[in-house]
């Protein structure tokens, strides 16, 4: 946006209450008709405020008077808050914060014309502070002296600080110790230092750190013995080589100084591998409660087949199959050093690699696997893009995509997945752009089932991790068959099945292939395994091959609940046409 210029005119006071605050820590007023973003300001907040930038529909302002703070106020625990451009919510009240990271994603499914949709109150796992498990610090030299901390807002102006109250604890000292000893060394070639840390399933806490250089620098080696000797918790030490000019952080190359390349994290109990390049989420209790999360939306159940897209290092599925004996789980990733640790991971999580993806073990697609049942636990981990995974092969599809989301053409392609899998759960780090797919998914038929659960994956920050459930349903292409008598059960291998007849589901998965192409909608009412209905006739062939094949589980039924079950999509019709809606 181009500002106004205006010349030899004083700033402009004036006096404003604070109505809102932002993601990004500026409370938000208006001055006249003119919206008015005023640094570190809070709602509730009645100030004297003064415009330090003007633009055609925005002002930005500062405060020179605080005449009535807001009862959400209170102190800046950290020094430089107000200048790093990290911690936008630290100088308001936790209750607060998490009410405002609600409201940012009914916010976002407003502007996105989905202010039908419901969202859940917000989920939070951690402390406030010290859950940072990961830590990344730009480094410059000033003449001889050199500077490590946090970028300031919008610039790459860096903000002296190496002990950040986010961090985790194992890591206190330990950053400045390096940025002194980097510039007694003279190593200009520093960029990043770069900090992981975890504790597997058996107690044991590892430490890596990654210096990034532009180049080999010399002194590397007694830096790495001196380290060695100064913290005997860092388990590992490396070099990465990055000399491109870019906001990239790492680079291709490593190099081995000491000990490990990687740290071990347990979630859900399961150890996972963590490698430097590898997306591993940065706390450690907000990530478990997602997962949890997940897994509950997800209702997987025995046999079922899961595909996880952006699928890193395999975290989200092997965390939420964790409790299945037989399942069969595909991940799709396209960083080849994430799909390297996921196969480790998914090997001592007790999955192994099929050597055949499509042989009777995994049934994952092909036409005469299809019904047959999984026994065991297989994994394959595929490097690749998310959009190329098959439609028609999957039970339940998890998905987390990076801040940007999906592209027009995934969004097509999940769609179609979609309308075969039982379930489809989206976990997202973007209310704004989780928005803008879930408007394009409802456009393809998808939509969102019950309630959206924002997560405080972030504390003292504006971000706010989001998980939905979604799946197939057009009102225009489904029947509704409300149960109402008691049915019982006489399928024969050929025969068919008639909801408008006697017939009692029991707890069994049934391979259904029908003519015509709409949905099957079924309310049950009734305790156990019994079903009724009176609404319409509709009948199905069993066993037959063609034209298509579907997956439809019939033992969903929770006790004394009306609940709302969606069978997958399928080929059929309806005699009773009055019941298509």
């Amino acid at each position: 946006m181009k500002q106004k210029k205006k010349k030899n005119t004083p700033p402009r006071t004036v006096q404003v209450e604070i109505t809102d605050i932002s993601n990004l820590g500026y409370g938000i007023a208006r001055d006249g008709g003119k919206v008015l973003f005023v640094q570190h300001g809070v709602d509730g907040d009645i100030a004297q405020v003064q415009v330090i930038k003007e633009c055609a529909s925005y002002d930005v302002a500062r405060i020179t008077e605080l005449t009535e703070p807001s009862p959400y106020r209170e102190p800046h625990p950290c020094p430089v808050s107000r200048r790093c451009g990290g911690c936008t919510y630290v100088g308001i009240t936790r209750e607060h914060e998490l009410e405002l990271k609600r409201g940012t994603v009914e916010s976002a499914l407003r502007r996105a014309g989905l202010s039908d949709l419901s969202v859940a109150p917000l989920l939070s796992a951690s402390e406030r502070f010290g859950y940072r498990n990961k830590l990344q610090l730009p480094i410059s030299f000033s003449g001889e002296k050199a500077v490590m901390g946090y970028y300031a807002p919008r610039s790459h102006e860096i903000i002296p600080c190496t002990d950040c109250l986010l961090q985790h604890p194992a890591m206190n000292g330990i950053a400045e110790w390096i940025r002194e000893q980097i510039e007694q060394l003279g190593m200009t070639a520093a960029r990043h230092l770069y900090m992981r840390c975890g504790r597997d399933s058996t107690g044991s806490e590892s430490l890596i750190i990654c210096l990034v250089v532009r180049y080999l620098p010399s002194g590397i080696d007694r830096l790495g013995n001196a380290l060695r000797e100064r913290f005997p918790q860092v388990s590992g030490f490396l070099l990465n080589l990055n000399d491109a000019d870019t906001n990239v952080i790492l680079g291709s190359r490593y190099i081995p100084i000491y000990g490990s390349e990687y740290v071990t994290d347990c979630l859900c109990g399961v150890d996972f591998r963590i490698s430097p390049a590898s997306f591993f989420q940065v706390n450690h209790d907000g990530a478990e409660l997602a997962y949890r999360k997940i897994a509950e939306l997800a209702d997987l159940r025995p046999g079922d087949r899961v595909l996880d897209l952006y699928c890193g290092i395999g975290t989200i599925g092997l965390s939420v199959t964790a409790g299945l004996s037989d399942v069969s789980l595909t991940g799709i990733e396209i960083v080849p050093a994430a799909i390297k640790n996921a196969r480790y991971n998914a090997e001592k999580a007790g999955f192994t690699q099929p050597d055949d993806p499509y042989n009777d073990s995994t049934a994952s697609g092909s036409a005469q696997n299809e019904n047959r049942p999984i026994r065991g636990r297989y994994a394959r981990y595929i490097c690749g893009d998310a959009g190329d995974a098959e439609p028609g092969q999957y039970d339940v599809i998890i998905i987390d995509p990076p801040r940007a989301g999906c592209s027009p053409e995934l969004i097509d392609r999940l769609a179609e997945l979609a309308a075969y899998a039982r379930s489809l759960v989206y976990m997202s780090c973007n209310p704004q752009t989780l928005a803008r797919d879930l408007a394009m998914l409802r456009e393809r038929g998808i939509t969102v089932c019950g309630k959206l659960t924002p997560i405080d994956m972030f504390p003292c920050t504006g971000h706010v991790e989001t998980v939905c459930l979604l799946s197939k349903l057009n009102a225009k292409q489904h029947i509704e068959i409300n149960f109402d008598r008691l049915i019982r059960h006489d399928a024969r291998p050929h025969g068919f099945l008639s909801f408008g007849s006697c017939v009692r589901l029991r707890p069994v998965r049934i391979g259904l292939v029908l003519p015509k192409q709409f949905f099957i909608k079924a309310v049950p009412f009734s305790e156990g395994w019994s079903f009724t209905t009176v609404s319409c006739q509709v009948a199905v062939r069993l066993g037959i091959a063609s034209p298509a094949r579907i997956q439809m589980d019939a033992f969903a039924m929770v006790a004394k609940s009306a609940v709302r079950y969606s069978f997958t999509r399928g080929y059929g019709y309806g005699k009773d046409q009055s019941e298509r809606r």
